[in-house]
């Protein structure tokens, strides 16, 4: 089962962004960077220098956005520094599954894009993957890449869309290739005990 729980991290930064750091006099400030909120950055934090990662998170208490949990992560993306371009690395929609043994609602992964290609915006080269789960236990049965489009290959070909199917075990039943070949595997059940 792929799914994530809420987090609250915002920003963090390798060792190789901080400039320097101030205690304060010892007393109890959680803020030892110096953030500055009249222009958002960090005065210990170096502007151009070390990698920086940003986390954006979903804002939707009463659950009306398709794809958004509230809490969760929504899309991940990096910058060198803390005043350089970001570019994306990943951004996730979720989807609301009922958890069969409580009246409680599940999210798990919907889809996943990866950026490939250091981009500020649209999804040129992207990989997603999007996921359909058995809803009564939340496994994954099936598991579909969006490739990206391929440039040099003749004029309208396809984007490549590679499934991977599962069965109650988590185990790979079938592989359909981009070119749509596709690879089964069958299973001898479990012997009785």
């Amino acid at each position: 089962m792929l799914s994530a729980t809420p987090a609250a991290v915002a920003r963090t930064g390798e060792p190789g962004t901080v400039s320097g750091y101030t205690n304060n006099g010892g007393g109890g400030d959680a803020d030892l960077l110096g953030f500055d909120p009249a222009n958002g950055h960090y005065s210990g934090l170096k502007p151009s220098d070390g990698l920086v990662d940003i986390f954006e998170y979903y804002s939707d208490p009463a659950g009306t956005t398709s794809g958004a949990a509230d809490g969760y992560l929504k899309e991940h993306r990096i910058r060198r520094g803390q005043t350089a371009d970001q570019f994306k690395q990943q951004t996730l929609t979720y989807k609301r599954l009922p958890d069969a043994n409580s009246d409680d609602v599940r999210y798990v992964i919907g889809s996943s894009t990866m950026y490939r290609n250091p981009i500020t915006t649209g999804s040129a080269g992207a990989i997603t993957t999007t996921y359909d789960y058995v809803s009564a236990n939340l496994h994954v049965s099936k598991m579909t890449e969006h490739l990206p489009s391929v440039t040099d290959g003749p004029a309208g070909a396809p984007d490549a869309i590679e499934q991977t199917s599962y069965d109650t075990y988590d185990r790979v039943t079938e592989v359909v290739d981009g070119d749509g070949h596709a690879d089964q595997t069958l299973y001898d059940a479990a012997p009785a005990r």
